[in-house]
């Protein structure tokens, strides 16, 4: 679906947190020295065909649970200068928060080992 606003700011929220994460920063061999770090590019899907299209779409979609909240799902690119990896994303509707919570992120650098941000919590079954 088109990204509305809420998809935007879940997106920059994502994507500050895998900038700053140093792991995935590590993943991406950025060139991080003394002077500064390198910055990241984020984006939404490939188009190999266009290089110069700026605007690539971020795949997000919404299903409701059991409970009737909202779950986000997206992905997008985040890419340094020598790697490129592919984040996906889950969050709910929260009680408490005004914006959505976080309950599943992880990172897919080609070669590399699945780097979860956000393990997701695996329900007890209830009988």
């Amino acid at each position: 679906g088109a990204m509305g606003s809420g998809d935007t700011q879940l997106f920059n929220r994502a994507v500050s947190m895998v900038e700053k994460n140093k792991d995935i920063r590590s993943l991406l061999q950025c060139d991080d020295g003394i002077t500064g770090k390198e910055r990241l590019k984020a984006y939404g899907e490939l188009i190999t065909n266009d290089k110069w299209t700026r605007n690539r779409p971020i795949v997000s979609t919404k299903k409701l649970d059991k409970e009737g909240r909202t779950h986000h799902y997206m992905r997008f690119h985040v890419e340094s200068k020598k790697k490129i990896a592919l984040v996906h994303l889950e969050a709910k509707e929260s009680k408490q928060n005004y914006q959505p919570d976080f309950i599943n992120m992880y990172v897919d650098v080609p070669g590399e080992k699945r780097y979860y941000l956000i393990k997701p919590k695996l329900h007890p079954v209830s009988n």
